[in-house]
């Protein structure tokens, strides 16, 4: 899987990431190809659902859900739980 595979399928389960947040989740996750096995996209897709749903706990304005607020602990706790 790709950059643009990995973009639509996430997009097809509803999660649309900036090119910016995708290009570090593919540098992260990417093989000495360049792609992603699918092993590997079940355990983005997990990443990127338990972080979707964190932010969106944890967000200011239910009209903009584009900025949240943590504490220190909620965001440790946030990304090293998965």
């Amino acid at each position: 899987m790709n950059f643009f595979e990995l973009r639509n399928a996430l997009k097809g389960l509803g999660y649309q990431l900036s090119n910016a947040a995708l290009s570090s989740v593919v540098l992260r996750y990417h093989n000495k190809k360049g792609t992603i096995s699918f092993d590997t996209f079940i355990q983005i897709v997990v990443r990127v659902i338990v972080m979707f749903d964190t932010f969106q706990k944890n967000s200011t304005d239910s009209r903009s859900p584009k900025k949240a607020t943590f504490t220190l602990d909620q965001f440790i706790d946030a990304t090293l739980t998965v």
